[in-house]
């Protein structure tokens, strides 16, 4: 038996503005809690600014870090990638790893004030409960730690977001459009190419259109 949707609920001036101020926490609260420069607390990180180096001096996506220089095979290129502009617009180590660590909490304050409006438009919470989610959110140690660092975690949470809200839209459109839907599998795939687990969003997505 197919499951209706909830109703969409207008969003209004009021809702745009309570998405900013979570958003402003969460950018204010992270930047209190960034130590910047930081790089290689968690493994992970180190090797994201690796390969992204590799990537902005044309050394291929590479582990340049190790003997041989083996080729990446465990991480996807997308987060790397998005590094590899930073450092090809700064490169300057270790001063260009604040502009790095500032993509990731760029990245949490969009995800903390735009899931706010998803789950207010989408009508899954109510907007008092929506805004308390955001706070909670956006000032959890939890959170800000993966903020703050160069690590791919709050990235891949807004492609997800995004991911999410293309298909609650596509799935409530009376009109389906080639060159929409073209878009809509191109931004499927954008997770996967930020981290692995995105790969469970593709069949998944497809199921639910």
């Amino acid at each position: 038996m197919a499951t209706e949707l909830p109703a969409l609920q207008p969003s209004d001036r009021r809702d745009r503005v309570t998405a900013l101020i979570l958003a402003a926490v969460a950018l204010a609260a992270g930047y209190w809690w960034l130590v910047a420069g930081v790089c290689g607390t968690y493994h992970d990180d180190a090797i994201y600014v690796a390969t992204a180096k590799a990537l902005a001096e044309g050394q291929g996506y590479r582990l340049i870090n190790l003997p041989g220089q083996p080729w990446q095979t465990k991480y996807p290129i997308l987060y790397p990638a998005l590094l590899a502009l930073i450092w090809k617009l700064w490169p300057s180590f270790p001063s260009n790893l604040w502009a790095m660590q500032a993509l990731s909490l760029l990245a949490g304050a969009a995800l903390t004030g735009l899931s706010y409006l998803y789950l207010v438009r989408f009508g899954y919470l109510s907007r008092g409960v929506a805004l308390a989610a955001g706070l909670l959110c956006g000032t959890s140690i939890n959170f800000l730690y993966f903020s703050t660092l160069t690590l791919s975690e709050i990235p891949f949470g807004l492609l997800v977001l995004s991911v999410l809200w293309a298909l609650e839209n596509e799935g409530r459109s009376t009109q389906g459009r080639s060159i929409r839907r073209f878009f809509l599998g191109v931004l499927l795939g954008l997770p996967y190419l930020c981290r692995s687990l995105g790969i469970s969003l593709v069949p998944v997505g497809l199921y639910f259109l």
